[in-house]
Formats: C-alpha cells, sequence, structure tokens
C-alpha cells in the first residue's frame, strides 16, 4: 500500500456521487457505463445516508494513507482502516433498519446480499480502494515513455483465495486472450472484454485475487506480444470517448429505464445523462 495518497486515485473516488437505487448486481451492469463508474452505489441499497457515509470514508482511506498508525482514538480524522469501516457502516446500516431481518430474509443475513455484514462491507472497501489505486496506475501505464518500457502486463493471481475461482483460463480466451500465459498488451481490447465491470484495470470480478503484473518490452517481444520497434498508442482518450459515448444520445428506451430506475437522481437533457447528486 503506498505512503503517499495518489491524487489520480483520490479524484476518481471524489468524482463519484452517491446514488440510492432497488436494482441488484445484474440490474447495476445494464447502467451506462460512464453512468456506473460515476456513481458510489451498492447493489440493493437505497439509503443515501448509508452511501454517503461510504464515500466519506472511502475518500478518507484513499486520500489519508499517510496518517497510517495515527488517530488511535478512532476520531474522524482518523486513518480509515478497513476494519473501522466495516465497523462504522454496520453500525450505520443497522441503524437505518437495513438487516435482512427486517425484511424477514433472515436466509440472507450474514452474505454478500447482506450490507450489515462484515463480509459484503470488506467486499465494498475492498472494490472501492482497489479500483481506485489500479485506476491510477492504469493512466500513468498509458504515458508513452512507461509504455515503451513495459508495453504489456501478465494476468496472475496476486492474492490467495480459499475458493480460488478455476475459470480464469476459460475467460481470458473466450475474452480474445492468447493460448499460454496470459498477457497482452496494455491497450489490447481483452482486458476490457475480461472485466465483469468493463473497464481495463482490476478488479476484473467481485471478490477476485487476480492482477497484473508489468511485462517490460524485450519480454513481450521474446513472448511474440508485440514486434521488435513497434510503437504502442496509449488507449486513454479512446477509452474516456467510449465512457462518454456511453450516456450521449440515448434512446428513448434507456431515458425511460433510468428515469424509473433512479427518479431525480438522473438528469437527462437531450438525450445526454448525468447524475444530479445531492447539491
Amino acid at each position: 500500500m503506498p505512503s503517499e495518497p495518489n491524487p489520480l486515485a483520490v479524484a476518481a473516488i471524489q468524482a463519484k456521487t452517491p446514488v440510492g437505487s432497488p436494482l441488484n448486481t445484474e440490474g447495476w451492469s445494464n447502467v451506462p457505463l460512464a453512468l456506473r463508474e460515476s456513481a458510489q452505489f451498492s447493489a440493493r441499497v437505497e439509503s443515501m445516508r448509508l452511501l454517503q457515509r461510504v464515500q466519506d470514508r472511502i475518500e478518507n482511506a484513499v486520500g489519508m494513507l499517510r496518517r497510517e498508525g495515527m488517530g488511535k482514538d478512532g476520531g474522524e480524522g482518523a486513518f480509515q482502516t478497513r476494519e473501522k469501516f466495516v465497523a462504522e457502516l454496520q453500525q450505520i446500516a443497522r441503524d437505518e433498519g437495513l438487516d435482512p431481518l427486517n425484511f424477514g430474509e433472515p436466509g440472507l443475513a450474514g452474505g454478500l446480499q447482506d450490507i450489515t455484514s462484515v463480509r459484503r462491507l470488506n467486499l465494498v472497501y475492498d472494490i472501492q480502494t482497489e479500483n481506485a489505486h489500479e485506476y491510477a496506475k492504469w493512466k500513468m501505464d498509458q504515458d508513452p515513455d512507461v509504455l515503451n518500457a513495459y508495453p504489456a502486463q501478465e494476468f496472475i493471481r496476486v492474492s490467495p483465495r480459499l475458493h480460488p475461482r478455476l475459470d480464469w483460463k476459460a475467460r481470458w480466451l473466450e475474452a480474445g486472450g492468447r493460448a499460454g500465459r496470459m498477457v497482452a498488451l496494455k491497450t489490447d481490447p481483452v482486458w476490457i472484454a475480461l472485466s465483469v465491470f468493463g473497464r481495463p484495470w482490476p478488479p476484473f470480478d467481485y471478490g477476485s485475487g487476480m492482477g497484473l503484473r508489468d511485462i517490460s518490452r524485450r519480454e513481450a517481444v521474446a513472448l511474440g506480444v508485440m514486434k521488435k520497434g513497434e510503437k504502442v498508442k496509449p488507449i486513454d482518450k479512446p477509452f474516456t470517448e467510449k465512457m462518454e459515448a456511453s450516456v450521449k444520445d440515448l434512446s428513448a428506451k434507456m431515458q425511460s429505464a433510468l428515469k424509473r430506475s433512479f427518479g431525480d437522481q438522473v438528469e437527462i437533457v437531450d438525450g445526454v445523462a448525468k447524475w444530479k447528486g445531492t447539491s
């Protein structure tokens, strides 16, 4: 973990708008990419108070890394550890009456569909912080000098799991990856196709322990991923344009679906959608 906050990671979190919705994970996956990436949301959570607290505490976790080990009294300015995040959000969720027992769903208690559970809140924290830091790394990796020296990356396990997914190789090939080692140029569309979130940086799935390792130009050439002397063009701008395009000139059907799901939280003007926020 970095000892100093990365401004790109901080900006990525600060750009999010808390958005409440009863949509489940599958429902959110159908929301246009740009809206999904700019929303602070959690499946089946409508409580704006809870989502705003998630936003505040993730901002603190990503932006206040230099304060690790300080603030032992647990005050508002203390370093936001994972354990502190879970304890605080668990209490807020219970105060909001979000315990599944209140909805006659005892079978959901303690699982990933229970927003008051340690398991669910750990996942929220891990995905949010990993996404911010990996986005920052991806952004820096699109620098031409970085791409020239390390133009490729390898998909590898970076964190052990008690029950690891065994289908990553098949998913890699289905996404268009090469046979053999899971290596591709950093600009290869395989990374977007591999991700359930539609973005070219980790995490690539919920609770995944998979990540990326930089591959040098020499190794990339030796593996046949690129030719000697080949130049790799950054995809930063094209990907940003793709995200923006996902909310431009929306069909009438999509506009209606967004309004049904989010009401006044989303603003659609001339076919272009954006979150209104609470300000």
